[in-house]
């Protein structure tokens, strides 16, 4: 089960326009929250930050009661994961998307590689969680390529 908008929502049946901004022009905030035996971890916090970059992209949120509405409606309907990753993902249209998975920490230390191509610390998006995420995912797709966790 996820959260799409308003409603708890089977994965199957979750359907997210093709005209959405996030998905044609990566116009999107999203935050990922751990959470463990029920419980989201820091999400006051995590909520704080994704107001602050939906500021920047001038991306309407909802209240914060909101959030913690679904947030437990979505812990409700997944109680079998005792250790997850929550993300919540508001696009650029508006449409709202909470998905919880189960997640194991790491048990060793990251393995880096140094990633060639420098990232621009003064771009807007720089502090910012954004669904344009391509550079990042370059990054990473770097770094497992050289056996490793992670680029800096």
């Amino acid at each position: 089960m996820i959260w799409l908008n308003d409603r708890l929502v089977a994965t199957p049946d979750a359907v997210i326009p093709v005209t959405d901004r996030s998905f044609l022009l990566g116009e999107g905030v999203f935050e990922t929250i751990r959470t463990q035996n029920g419980e989201s971890i820091a999400l006051d916090r995590h909520l704080k930050r994704l107001r602050k970059g939906a500021t920047v992209l001038e991306i309407n949120v909802p209240k914060d009661e909101f959030f913690r509405s679904a947030v437990s409606e979505v812990l409700n309907a997944t109680k079998e994961i005792l250790v997850g990753r929550m993300r919540i993902t508001i696009s650029g249209s508006g449409n709202l998307v909470i998905t919880h998975t189960s997640y194991t920490p790491w048990s060793e230390p990251a393995g880096v590689v140094t990633y060639p191509f420098p990232l621009n610390e003064r771009s807007l998006l720089a502090n910012v969680k954004s669904t344009s995420y391509a550079t990042s995912l370059s990054a990473h797709k770097y770094a497992t390529a050289r056996n490793a966790d992670d680029a800096i």
